[in-house]
């Protein structure tokens, strides 16, 4: 109700005082509460942020491309650097250590990583000569599909929170994600730097 009640308040804000120029407290502030409705209802805050995205994007009149919105998108990278280590230390207070001593969280972990490599290995099947013609690499597509991050890593602490998963079940996860996002990114550095060579060569 309340994201359906924005909409139209964000429109009469913007009819009856003007666009909203927001500084680095202004975003943070309504980031954090947006943040706070969407963990209210036993959802997540990461839809309350994805929400303060839309309201900050109706509540303001920039323009892609000029310089309030590139000071903006650089407030957002300043608090994106300091906040979302911030969320990674959380997840690993969450690891039980003894849990990452047992084989089968190592093992589990080797097999999610594997089948999630693989799936993305076939994603790269829908990579038809039509695309390859136009310039689309189907390898930079696989390596860029391969990493999980951050959503995974939310649902997972998620449900360790809710008592849905046990302990070393929330391990093998963390360890997957923690492999196919450094394995994924590796690769699709790599790749790039070989087609920049393959450009300038």
């Amino acid at each position: 109700m309340l994201v359906l009640a924005s909409l139209p308040l964000s429109t009469w804000w913007r009819h009856h005082h003007g666009p909203w120029t927001p500084g680095v407290l202004g975003v943070l502030l309504l980031l954090i509460g947006c943040s706070w409705l969407g963990e209210t209802p036993q959802l997540t805050s990461l839809l309350g942020a994805l929400w303060g995205g839309v309201l900050l994007n109706r509540l303001t009149a920039f323009t892609p491309g000029d310089a309030a919105e590139r000071q903006l998108r650089e407030q957002l990278r300043l608090l994106s650097d300091v906040f979302l280590p911030i969320y990674f230390i959380s997840v690993g207070l969450r690891l039980d250590g003894a849990s990452l001593l047992h084989p089968q969280s190592w093992g589990l972990a080797l097999l999610l990583t594997a089948v999630g490599v693989l799936c993305k290995l076939l994603c790269g099947l829908g990579i038809s000569a039509a695309d390859r013609d136009a310039g689309v690499d189907r390898l930079v597509v696989v390596f860029g599909l391969i990493p999980r991050g951050l959503p995974g890593l939310v649902f997972a602490s998620m449900a360790l929170d809710r008592g849905l998963i046990a302990p070393a079940l929330f391990s093998s996860l963390v360890l997957m994600v923690t492999a196919t996002t450094v394995l994924g990114l590796l690769l699709l550095a790599r790749r790039l730097q070989q087609l920049n060579g393959y450009r300038h060569g």
